[in-house]
C-alpha cells in the first residue's frame, strides 16, 4: 500500500514518503535476516554525521531495538517494540535519527507511544529552547498523522479532507520525549523545525514491525490496521 493512504500529506510529503520507503525497507531486510536494525545502520553508514546521530541515540536511549521481532501469540496481552528511522530534510542538510517505543494491545489493535528519543544534527543554534519546541511540535504532528487517518476516500475521489477534523494526539497520548541537538557551527545555516516530522512515520511503522513481527508497509497505523497486521 502507498504510504500516503489516509494520511493527508501536506508540504514536504514527498520527502516524508521517500524516507518512509527507504527506512521501512531497511527494517524489513534486517527483520528477515535477524539483524539488529541499529547495528545494521552503524555497520553500513560511512558518513560521520550520520554515525554521530546513531551514537547519540544509543547514549540517549541506553538500549537498542530488539534483534528478534516479538511474534503476536494468542495469549499475549501486550506486545512491545522499538523502531528506528533516520532522515535528511530541509535547507542546510539537516539530519535526524528517531527511536520510538510502543506497547500494543493485540485484541484492540491499540498502539501506545511510550517513548520517543531524537537526535538532530544542525548548524549553529541560536535559541535552543525555541528550536526544541519546534522539533517537538513537529514530532507530535508527524505521530498524529502516522497513527490516525487524516483523510478518507473511495476508489475515485477524496471524500473527506478537513483540517478541522484532523486527529491530533492528546496530552494523555504523548510519549516521554527526549531530544539531543548536535550543533555544527561550521555548517551552512538550515531549517530544522520540520525535520522533527520526517522520520516519525517510518520509526512508528518499524516499532510495530518489531513488536508484531508482521509487515504493514503503510500508515496510518490505526487500531483497525494494527489488528489486520496481527
Amino acid at each position: 500500500m502507498l504510504y500516503t493512504d489516509k494520511m493527508g500529506l501536506g508540504s514536504g510529503g514527498r520527502t516524508v514518503f521517500t524516507q518512509f520507503v527507504a527506512e521501512y525497507f531497511m527494517d524489513e531486510i534486517t527483520s528477515a535476516a535477524g539483524i539488529d536494525p541499529l547495528d545494521f545502520r552503524l555497520t553500513n553508514t560511512p558518513d560521520a554525521r550520520d554515525r554521530d546521530l546513531l551514537t547519540a541515540i544509543v547514549r540517549l536511549r541506553a538500549c537498542q531495538p530488539g534483534k528478534a521481532p516479538k511474534k503476536a501469540g494468542a495469549r499475549a496481552s501486550t506486545l512491545t517494540g522499538c523502531g528506528i528511522a533516520m532522515s535528511r530534510h530541509g535547507a542546510g542538510d539537516v539530519r535526524s535519527a528517531l527511536v520510538i517505543d510502543v506497547a500494543i494491545e493485540p485484541a484492540a489493535g491499540a498502539v501506545t507511544l511510550t517513548r520517543a528519543c531524537g537526535a538532530f544534527a544542525c548548524s549553529r543554534v541560536h535559541n535552543i529552547k525555541s528550536l526544541v519546541d519546534q522539533i517537538e511540535r513537529a514530532l507530535v504532528r508527524g505521530l498524529s498523522r502516522a497513527g490516525h487517518p487524516q483523510a478518507a476516500f473511495d476508489r475515485e475521489n477524496v471524500t473527506r479532507f478537513n483540517w478541522n477534523n484532523a486527529r491530533t494526539l492528546t496530552f494523555a497520548e504523548l510519549p516521554l520525549v527526549q531530544m539531543h541537538l548536535i550543533p555544527r557551527p561550521d555548517r551552512p545555516c538550515g531549517s530544522l523545525g520540520d525535520a522533527g516530522t520526517v522520520a516519525t512515520a517510518a520509526a512508528l511503522a518499524n516499532a510495530v514491525l518489531d513488536a508484531t513481527g508482521e509487515h504493514s508497509g503503510h500508515v496510518p497505523l490505526d487500531p483497525d490496521s494494527v489488528k489486520a497486521i496481527i
